[in-house]
């Protein structure tokens, strides 16, 4: 067992292979697994142990695992550009479309060529500034600072974190991370005396973490990749005026249409949860003129006919593992069945509040 899988993780996973293996993720697809679903990643490489950030990570030997499970389960491997069709013509088949967020540059060099190996097609969201490396990525940074030193101050969290293992430098990431986006806008900027303080530069590691020009118009002109648009400087879109965020929505795909010379219909919403992206957010990307926008609403395509295009759901969160069994009941609807029942349970167990009743 190494520092990152504790017993608390290992029981997870027993669960979770347990559940998978006695096939009651088969059950719940039949509830909540629909007709598909679009699996979410990041960053893709194979050094995954070595990073605090696991949920952005995944290994390509895990993408070489699922992609080999999911045609052998019959299971279609499609590209967004498929996605409305497939919504549409009722075909019983069931599909997954795999996309990844943000535009690192380890998409191109150890993502792909799993993808080539199984000839199935892959959808990558680029953010602008990850591209032209002016995005400062204070996840990046984070990571650099909790991996590199055993004592950290966030001055503006007014926490000091005090690490000697894996697993508290884990804690530390993941509590600030879940701190900044609470308000990402003036809390990242507010890390910057932090990051000066302890030599962080986060230019510089988004230079190193994002696709070049070069490998972006190679990605757009491969015939199993579809580009898609990710905003201007991935920020939390609900909070910026109207305006503003229309900006970063159609810039952004007038940036990537230019440098790939080619449309860009597929948008994706930075962070994509119930709080940052809602109906404002899908009417401007419906008037910048995407044909789909995808969330982090953790559930499968449900309901072809009445599915919003604007706001297409997303599974695949990542643990300090990965299994297949994972996979599976993210994919069959397993979780988000879980999910249903837990807030139904929750809801009963409210004490009765008369102004409800009103």
């Amino acid at each position: 067992m190494n520092g990152w899988e504790r017993p608390v993780y290992w029981a997870e996973r027993c669960a979770i292979e347990l559940l998978y293996r006695t096939g009651i993720s088969h059950v719940t697809s039949h509830w909540d697994g629909g007709c598909g679903a679009i699996y979410l990643f990041h960053s893709a490489t194979p050094e995954r142990y070595l990073h605090i950030d696991r949920d952005i990570r995944t290994s390509p030997q895990f993408l070489d695992r699922l992609l080999l499970h999911l045609r052998a389960s019959g299971i279609d491997v499609i590209s967004m550009d498929a996605v409305p069709l497939r919504l549409k013509d009722g075909n019983r088949r069931r599909f997954v479309a795999i996309t990844f967020d943000d535009g690192y540059g380890d998409n191109f060099v150890h993502a792909l060529p799993v993808f080539e190996k199984h000839g199935a097609p892959l959808t990558i969201y680029v953010t602008t500034a990850m591209l032209t490396g002016s995005f400062h990525c204070w996840w990046l940074g984070l990571e650099h600072l909790f991996l590199r030193h055993s004592i950290v101050e966030i001055a503006p969290m007014q926490r000091t974190w005090r690490l000697q293992s894996l697993r508290s430098r884990s804690r530390a990431y993941r509590e600030t991370c879940n701190w900044i986006i609470a308000d990402v806008r003036s809390r990242s900027a507010a890390l910057a005396p932090t990051f000066a303080r302890y030599g962080v530069d986060l230019a510089e590691l988004t230079r190193k973490a994002g696709l070049n020009h070069d490998q972006l118009r190679a990605l757009a002109h491969h015939p199993l990749v579809t580009i898609g648009g990710h905003t201007t400087n991935h920020p939390d879109l609900s909070q910026l005026p109207h305006s503003e965020a229309y900006g970063e929505i159609v810039e952004n795909k007038r940036f990537l249409e230019a440098a790939i010379d080619t449309a860009v219909n597929h948008f994706a919403y930075p962070f994509g949860t119930a709080g940052t992206c809602g109906q404002r957010e899908a009417a401007l990307a419906r008037r910048a003129g995407y044909h789909t926008a995808t969330t982090t609403f953790h559930q499968c395509l449900t309901n072809p006919l009445s599915q919003d295009l604007m706001l297409l759901p997303r599974v695949g969160i990542n643990r300090p593992y990965e299994c297949i069994g994972l996979a599976r009941l993210q994919i069959d609807g397993t979780l988000a069945t879980f999910r249903r029942l837990k807030a139904r349970a929750s809801l009963r167990r409210r004490p009765y509040d008369p102004a409800e009743a009103i």
